[in-house]
Order: structure tokens, then C-alpha cells, then sequence
């Protein structure tokens, strides 16, 4: 579970970063301090995803992935939106909201039966 959740939180911090870089308007060459916060948002997800594992009661931890996996989707879904020219902060941020909490179910699902298909 530690693994899944830290890598949620590297990948989430891929696509804020990415997202956040487009939204304030950057294109190549990303000036060095941008740059480098940039850098720095995978290890904070990192960090984060860690910690809230570590700090949470195991019966928490489906629903910490389920999260992860879910609010990730969302990420991906604005970071298209924001390629293709969507950087109202505001409408990208519901975005990632709505579309993770459409998938939450189905992800749940998805969860819940690989964790059954490995107890038997």
C-alpha cells in the first residue's frame, strides 16, 4: 500500500506541476526557480502520500488509494484540458473533482476485487 500511494503521490505531483506551468502562462525556456519548484512537487506528493499512509489506520488504506487513483484521473483529465488551452484555475480544479469523483465508484470496484482475488 505504502508503494501504490507514494507513487499516486509522485504522479499527481507530476501533473500539478505540469498543470500549474501552463496555467501561468510558461513556455521553453521555464526560467530556473519555476523550474525547480516544479521539480519539487513530485517529491512533496512523495512525501505527503507517504506520510498519510503511514499516519492513517489500515482499514483507511483502500479508501487512500481509491483516492489517489481517483483524484489522478481527475489530474490527467485538466492537464488535457489545460494542453489544449483550458487555464481558468477555478474550471480545472472542478474538472479534477467531478471526473474523480465520477470514477470513484468504478475505481472502488476495481480495488476492492483485486484485493479479494488476493485473500483466496
Amino acid at each position: 500500500m505504502l508503494f501504490n500511494a507514494r507513487l499516486c503521490g509522485i504522479i499527481a505531483g507530476i501533473q500539478v506541476g505540469m498543470i500549474g506551468v501552463l496555467v501561468a502562462g510558461y513556455r521553453l525556456p521555464i526560467p530556473w526557480g519555476v523550474a525547480l519548484v516544479v521539480t519539487l512537487l513530485p517529491v512533496a506528493g512523495y512525501l505527503l502520500a507517504g506520510w498519510a499512509v503511514q499516519s492513517t489506520p489500515a482499514s483507511w488504506h483502500p479508501n487512500l488509494l481509491v483516492g489517489g487513483l481517483s483524484g489522478n484521473v481527475g489530474l490527467l483529465v485538466a492537464l488535457v484540458a489545460a494542453i489544449l488551452g483550458a487555464v481558468d484555475p477555478a474550471f480545472l480544479g472542478g474538472l479534477t473533482v467531478v471526473v474523480a469523483a465520477l470514477l470513484w465508484p468504478v475505481i472502488r470496484r476495481a480495488v476492492t476485487a483485486s484485493s479479494q482475488e488476493g485473500t483466496e
